[in-house]
């Protein structure tokens, strides 16, 4: 896998237009940066556009089809990074 950036909407909404910043991912954190990335479009928003987290059904289907060898490690990781992205972006908003 070549470089993975960071999601396009975290850049968006801090109202940057350069590319987000690469960085490197740890071995056993790669399966759970692949699903993450791959749930970008799949955020609930409250009614005023903040972001509330990821849609976990959504996450379910995706989590099926790349059937990693341990599914709870990896819905764990992603959750991490559920959180640190919504924290980043409600830090962002409130500037």
């Amino acid at each position: 896998m070549g470089e993975v950036q960071g999601p396009a909407w975290i850049v968006a909404e801090q109202g940057k237009s350069e590319e987000a910043e690469a960085f490197g991912v740890l071995p056993e954190n790669l399966e759970a940066c692949e699903l993450f990335f791959g749930m970008g479009t799949q955020w609930r928003r409250d009614p005023g556009g903040t972001l509330e987290g990821l849609r976990y059904g959504d996450l379910e289907s995706l989590l099926n089809v790349l059937c990693p060898a341990d599914r709870q490690d990896v819905f764990r990781r992603v959750q991490i990074m559920e959180r640190s992205a919504v924290d980043a972006a409600r830090a962002s908003s409130k500037k």
